[in-house]
């Protein structure tokens, strides 16, 4: 689905009564709250999370993140059968292009972003590589 698309779409549930979130209220696609950093939005620090190490660990969770994504392509059978068929579709799949570990809402383990055409793994919430390996097959079904 293209931006235009989700935009026009979005336009319709308002005019409908479904759907009156804020992401529709300021024109944003919808669920981009839950990746701030990827709008451009900073990161809140809290000095009292940074100090209890809550807080302040994200490129260590990013490597963590990115070593985990890396795992499951090499060693797990589903992703390497998804990935094949994805392939053998059209779709090849570049791990540095189409697939981003970043900081997200806590509610959420990952996503698809449709205007970047990346899946999303959060890496403040999916740590474990089980859970990076549910993110990457769930996004790639869709």
């Amino acid at each position: 689905m293209t931006v235009e698309n989700e935009k026009a779409d979005e336009g319709k549930r308002n005019e409908n009564g479904a759907g009156g979130g804020a992401a529709a209220d300021n024109g944003d696609l919808w669920g981009s709250d839950m990746y701030p950093e990827r709008r451009g939005a900073k990161l809140k620090r809290n000095w009292w999370k940074w100090l209890i190490g809550a807080q302040g660990r994200e490129s260590i969770d990013k490597n963590k993140c990115e070593d985990n994504v890396y795992r499951c392509i090499k060693k797990s059978p589903i992703i390497k059968l998804m990935m094949g068929a994805l392939k053998s579709s059209g779709c090849e799949i570049d791990i540095r292009r189409h697939i981003s570990c970043e900081v997200c809402n806590p509610i959420v383990t990952g996503g698809y972003d449709s205007e970047f055409n990346q899946i999303v793994v959060c890496q403040n919430s999916a740590s474990s590589e089980s859970m990076v390996r549910g993110v990457l097959l769930h996004e790639m079904i869709h």
